[in-house]
């Protein structure tokens, strides 16, 4: 019977410039949002000719995905830094960083995307009606990522 829990993934980001080069680890995931998502992507497209036929073709496509973490943990100090590094702002240059993102599931699962960028986040703590703080979610965009199935 396959087991499809996630409790134990670990999520690796390197960042060319802001942590040059160095990972770090994203283990302090929420429980009220999605804590990795990727979008679908459509790598492909078709459309009948003018005689009826089918033609279709190949598109190179970028990939959407957002990693949310627990406030306040070393996790989304991390993001928030990459983040505040990368914004355009009057006096400061944004550092254009390259991030390259793994990451392990307990089964042994691997997912990879080579490369990417973020492109936007949780900048400012907000508050829930429920009394928490509301859960920071970064986004990025890269290649597609590359999934090996343990």
């Amino acid at each position: 019977m396959p087991n499809v829990a996630h409790a134990g993934s670990v999520i690796t980001i390197t960042s060319d410039v802001t942590f040059g080069g160095s990972p770090f680890t994203v283990t302090y995931f929420p429980d009220d949002t999605d804590p990795f998502s990727a979008d679908d992507i459509e790598i492909a497209d078709a459309a009948m000719g003018t005689n009826g036929d089918l033609v279709s073709w190949s598109k190179a496509v970028v990939q959407p995905f957002s990693i949310a973490v627990l406030p306040k943990t070393d996790d989304h100090k991390n993001l928030l830094t990459l983040l505040n590094a990368n914004v355009v702002a009057p006096g400061q240059s944004p550092n254009n960083d390259t991030i390259k993102i793994s990451r392990v599931m307990p089964d042994g699962t691997t997912m990879e995307i080579k490369e990417a960028v973020i492109t936007g986040g949780s900048d400012a703590m907000s508050f829930t009606s429920d009394g928490r703080i509301k859960t920071p979610v970064f986004n990025f965009k890269g290649t597609p990522a590359v999934e090996v199935i343990a």
